[in-house]
């Protein structure tokens, strides 16, 4: 592949930077990585196949157009038709775009062929949509309906707005248009996962909180709280020279993790327990890291519990906590909660605050909080 593509991919806002760390690190010609909230955009030449086994992103996109047009807050839906649309077009790079799709999707036609007006033998069905930042005169439905008509007239590709092939984005903030080609049918976030509860973390959010840690070769990672095993499974998919205790006390979680377990063929490197987290079978000074994602005290318990839960918690991971090493990692939307145990005697005594990621997750701001064990011995 000679020609360098432009990908863009949108991962949990607030957790951009942690994003931007794991393509450095895994595509090694990538360059220009820019961000904005909930989006990670990057240049390589690497095809789709390998930018799909990131696993900190939720949704792939290739970009076949990008610029700024300085009125364009300002325009009316038919000036924006006339004036930008219809010469954006043509402008935009549909032929590499095209060909990403094609390897995305597994598609067996012809690109040339599906670019061709004369060639109506492999007509894919397509919608456009449209995301909007800015007070524009127009609605984002408006905008892609008149810019889905062009992209009919152009190639004489069918409209579906639900069984559709291909999804053309239009993403307008301000004065900005970048016009992207969908590369996922769904999250990338749901690979790993066959078995989903309530309260699922999505896996890409885990894989995330896992880098925050920074997990190294043979350490002893664990999450007490497994519920359905998201944190363990992409701890034991992505980090193979560790093992992984999981635990949690309800015998639906056990039984929601030991299928996503068997699903990834995760039993030799990883341990379950049924048992609970204010009381872990754990000896002192064992565990290397703790990652974890606490009850938010929305769809299960409540705020009330957690005043109680929080500190008995922190407590039980310090205790466990191997002296002077090892690093605690808890995502809960309960920041009140959250605050007051990590700024409490026994937090404070034994370990170091040291960063908070404040994050979106399905419209919920949530905070996550990485502390580091100190040389103290605990003797509580």
């Amino acid at each position: 592949r000679l020609n360098e593509i432009t990908y863009e991919a949108t991962v949990t806002t607030g957790l951009e930077s942690l994003a931007k760390l794991e393509i450095r690190k895994k595509i090694a010609d990538c360059s220009d990585i820019n961000h904005t909230n909930g989006h990670i955009i990057f240049r390589t030449k690497r095809g789709y196949d390998e930018i799909s086994k990131l696993c900190s992103i939720d949704n792939i996109f290739v970009v076949i157009y990008d610029d700024y047009h300085p009125n364009l807050i300002d325009m009316d839906l038919e000036t924006l038709y006339r004036e930008i649309f219809i010469s954006v077009i043509e402008k935009c790079d549909w032929k590499t775009g095209m060909a990403v799709w094609k390897e995305a999707m597994k598609f067996v036609g012809d690109i040339d062929a599906l670019l061709d007006l004369d060639d109506k033998s492999a007509i894919p069905s397509f919608r456009a949509s449209c995301n909007r930042n800015g007070e524009h005169k127009f609605t984002s439905q408006d905008a892609a309906h008149r810019f889905g008509g062009l992209i009919h007239d152009r190639f004489q590709w069918k409209v579906s707005l639900k069984q559709y092939d291909l999804e053309v984005v239009l993403n307008i903030k301000n004065n900005s248009l970048r016009i992207l080609l969908c590369l996922t049918k769904e999250s990338l976030s749901k690979r790993h996962i066959v078995s989903f509860g309530l309260t699922t973390l999505r896996g890409t959010i885990a894989y995330n909180l896992i880098q925050i840690a920074n997990v190294q070769p043979g350490e002893i990672v664990c999450d007490p709280l497994c519920g359905s095993g998201v944190i363990p499974v992409e701890c034991s998919k992505n980090w193979p020279d560790n093992f992984i205790i999981a635990a949690d006390l309800f015998e639906t979680a056990i039984d929601k993790t030991r299928t996503n377990f068997d699903a990834n063929d995760l039993f030799k490197r990883t341990g379950l327990l049924r048992c609970d987290s204010t009381q872990l079978p754990l000896r002192d000074n064992t565990i290397d890291v703790f990652v974890t994602d606490l009850p938010f005290g929305k769809r299960m318990g409540n705020k009330m519990n957690n005043t109680r839960l929080y500190p008995l918690l922190i407590t039980e991971m310090i205790r466990c906590s191997r002296i002077g090493s090892a690093r605690i990692v808890i995502l809960t939307q309960d920041k009140l909660n959250a605050n007051k145990t990590i700024n409490n005697r026994m937090a404070k005594k034994y370990c170091k605050f040291e960063k908070a990621y404040h994050v979106n997750i399905g419209g919920l701001n949530a905070s996550v909080y990485l502390l580091k064990r100190n040389g103290q011995s605990f003797n509580e």
